[in-house]
Formats: structure tokens, C-alpha cells, sequence
């Protein structure tokens, strides 16, 4: 009985004439056979594989380029742009200033874009912003970086030109310094005497809430009650929180849901917005804290120190990291501890309850000791 003829489901060649093809210079074709259709692929350019390249290497892309075709993800990916990427990554996650430095290649396929498309995207948006500071270009590329990672796991493109196809980082992503800055003696009280009435709310709810500045921003009355809520669709980790309200904060709250007119403003209405109840630009509550810093003569103090400062204060009382996590709205402890700054004060505090044992015969340290 003749054996049946196993149907193919992978070629893999070359259109050159060269006499050694497998270790040539050219492109590399693939042909991939998955459910009844066939599809011809530029495996080289598609995988950005490094050339020359010998065909024991390739096979293993062709194996990888065959499973998504036969998961339908090989013709998804070919089709799709990166303007429809990014399209649906804002309706997921909102939109964001910092991803549309990708704009300039909206009608590019998304698994066309390379390393280098990222970078003269990236120098295009500081041309056009020339007010950017140093750590608007780690969060031009953060935002560029998880978007295409979020794409890959929804199917929308099938690689990402931060890294090639056998691992490889091709850019490089600068990681966030630690920030040290904590509020010092008198700077409280220098701004409460200079700030207007507006800049002391946003700075007491901060310090007594850990809230963000885009969380309080964008804060409706309808989401405050016994407790401030934060909606997950608010929230940076998309997961609601829930804050108490301190008398203080219950004060500020009261007087800010009173319009011009003297009666209440709707739930709709934002808590920290105008005194119509209209939201703030986040630009211009930025510009309304450095004045307000600027007039009193303080340095280097961002609004978000103000939510360390925060997070400091709750590890200084002596909470769990564990609560002061949840409390921030961070994903994890690891986040969180990046957050914490001790002051001098309570460093010399820690030293000077050290004892220094004498040395000597263990019963004579033992004596010391007590």
C-alpha cells in the first residue's frame, strides 16, 4: 500500500541565483499553508533577522511565522495599522499626550515599524515641544513601548521594534531616577501664605489624601461620599480605591461644592475645577504650581513630591507597606517602596539608638548589653 503523501506546510527559499543561497545576503521567502489558504511572506523583513543568515536559523522563524498563521494572526497583523493601534489603545486606556508622537506613521503597517521610525518619531515630538524636559523622552518611549506590547497580546500587530526577533533590546528605554525631594521645615507654610485659594486645596488634599493630580483633577462630586472614590477608569492601575475623608479635607469639600451664586453645584460637576465646576487643564494647574513655587523662593519641590510626602509620613507613623501601597494605588510594594523618603531627622534618631557593646569576655558583654 503506497504511503500517503504528507501535505506540506512550510517553503522556505530564496529568489536569488546565488551559488551559496542558505548563507547569502538576499531575503528570505516563506510560504505558510494553514487551513486551506496559503500565504508568501518577506520572512526576513518581517522578522528583522540579521543577514546574512544560515537556513537552520531561519527555520525556527518559519516554524514561529507558521503557528500564527494557523492561529489566523500571520494575515491580522499584515493588515493592520498602526493608526488603528493606536486608536484602540486610547479607547483602553485613555487618551495620552506622550502616544501620539506616533502619529506621523498612522497609515504605516504596525509590524512595519522599526527602531529607527520610533526615534524619528521621538525627535519629532521634542521639535515640536521644545518645553519637554529629560524625563518626557522616558515617557514618550514607556508609552510607545507598552503600546505595542499591549497590540502583540490583542492580536494587532505580531512584534514590537523594541526588541528583534531573537530577543534582543534595540531601544534603549531610560529607567526613572528616584526622587529624594520631601517637603522641609517651613515650606508648608510658605506656600499656604502665597498660594491661592485654589493651590491650598489641591496642596492640603494631596498631602492628607496620596491622591495623584490627575486623580484629584478630574475628581467629580458624584464620586465623593462617606469616602472619596476613585474610579478605576480614573485611576493610573485601573483599579478603584477608596480614600476617608479627614476633617480638613471635608472642609475643603464643602466650600468647593458651593458655586458663585452661593447654592450647590451638580454631581457632575469637577471638585478641583473652576469655581463653575469646570474641569482644569492639567497644563494649567502645572503653570499655577511652579508660580506659586516660584513666588516663594522654593526649588525643585514637583506637585507629585506631594504624594511621596504623603507615603512618607504613613511609614514614618509606622503602617505596613502593605497598607501604604493600597493607600497610593500602586500595583505593588516594589512600586511603593520607591516612594519613600526618610528625612535626616529621623535617620539620626535611628543611629543614636544603637549601642556600641565594648569588647571583651562574652559575660562582660552580655553585662554591657543590659
Amino acid at each position: 500500500m503506497a504511503k500517503k503523501k504528507r501535505k506540506r506546510t512550510l517553503e522556505l527559499g530564496k529568489r536569488c541565483r546565488c551559488t551559496k543561497p542558505d548563507v547569502c545576503a538576499h531575503d528570505w521567502f516563506l510560504r505558510v499553508f494553514a487551513h486551506g489558504k496559503r500565504a508568501r511572506v518577506n520572512l526576513t523583513e518581517r522578522f528583522t533577522l540579521a543577514r546574512p543568515m544560515a537556513r537552520k536559523d531561519v527555520e525556527v522563524f518559519a516554524v514561529t511565522a507558521r503557528d500564527s498563521a494557523r492561529r489566523g494572526q500571520l494575515h491580522e497583523a499584515r493588515r493592520g495599522t498602526l493608526g488603528s493601534a493606536i486608536d484602540r489603545y486610547i479607547d483602553t486606556f485613555g487618551d495620552n499626550h506622550y502616544i501620539h508622537a506616533l502619529d506621523k506613521f498612522r497609515d504605516v503597517a504596525a509590524d512595519k515599524i522599526s527602531a529607527e521610525d520610533i526615534e524619528a518619531a521621538e525627535k519629532a515630538w521634542f521639535a515640536t515641544h521644545p518645553r519637554a524636559g529629560k524625563g518626557s523622552r522616558r515617557h514618550v518611549l514607556q508609552t510607545a513601548r507598552h503600546m505595542f506590547n499591549w497590540a502583540i497580546q490583542r492580536k494587532l500587530c505580531h512584534e514590537t521594534p523594541f526588541r528583534s526577533a531573537q530577543g534582543v533590546p534595540l531601544i534603549k528605554v531610560p529607567k526613572a531616577g528616584k526622587r529624594k525631594r520631601r517637603l522641609e521645615a517651613g515650606e508648608a507654610e510658605r506656600i499656604v501664605a502665597v498660594a491661592s485659594d485654589y493651590i491650598k486645596d489641591i496642596f492640603t488634599a494631596m498631602t492628607l489624601t496620596g491622591c495623584r493630580p490627575g486623580e484629584l483633577r478630574t475628581l467629580q462630586f458624584s464620586e465623593v461620599r462617606d469616602r472619596i472614590v476613585i474610579l478605576a477608569e480614573k485611576a493610573k492601575d485601573h483599579e478603584e480605591r477608596s480614600i476617608p475623608i479627614l476633617p480638613d479635607v471635608a472642609e475643603i469639600l464643602a466650600r468647593r461644592r458651593l458655586g458663585p451664586d452661593g447654592n450647590a453645584l451638580p454631581d457632575s460637576a469637577y471638585v478641583f475645577g473652576s469655581a463653575t465646576g469646570e474641569m482644569v487643564k492639567r497644563r494649567q494647574l502645572i503653570k499655577l504650581w511652579t508660580d506659586t513655587c516660584a513666588a516663594t523662593g522654593i526649588v525643585g519641590l514637583h506637585m507629585h513630591d506631594l504624594r511621596a510626602e504623603f507615603g512618607s509620613r504613613l511609614s514614618e507613623l509606622g503602617a505596613p507597606l502593605s497598607e501604604i501601597r493600597d493607600a497610593l494605588g500602586h500595583s505593588s510594594v516594589t512600586m511603593t517602596d520607591t516612594y519613600l523618603r526618610s528625612r535626616l531627622t529621623t535617620l539620626d534618631s535611628t543611629y543614636n539608638r544603637l549601642r556600641i557593646v565594648p569588647r571583651g569576655p562574652i559575660a562582660e558583654r552580655k553585662k554591657a548589653a543590659k
